[in-house]
């Protein structure tokens, strides 16, 4: 006789629990659209001051060049973070 988790060497005790245990989350699953949840409001724009440094890098870049910029930056400084 094969066990509902498909193992045929589980013990019955572990079974249960199981069982008991997938009867407690399917009493506590929660449907989101039971909700009315507010809408999300627009993000403001930045305010930036004077002149801002370029960024390190744009995350629309591959991973491969994110990591050449951040290594390029690396070396003009020494190793050192960026102030």
């Amino acid at each position: 006789m094969s066990s509902p988790s498909g193992c045929a060497s589980t013990p019955p005790r572990l079974d249960e629990l199981r069982y008991r245990i997938n009867e407690v989350l399917d009493e506590v699953d929660i449907d989101p659209d039971q909700f009315d949840l507010p809408e999300i409001p627009a993000l403001p724009a930045p305010q930036l001051r004077g002149n801002q440094p370029q960024p390190l890098l744009d995350s629309r870049w591959d991973f491969a060049e994110q990591c050449r910029a951040v290594i390029a930056s690396k070396s003009d400084t020494n190793g050192q973070a960026r102030s």
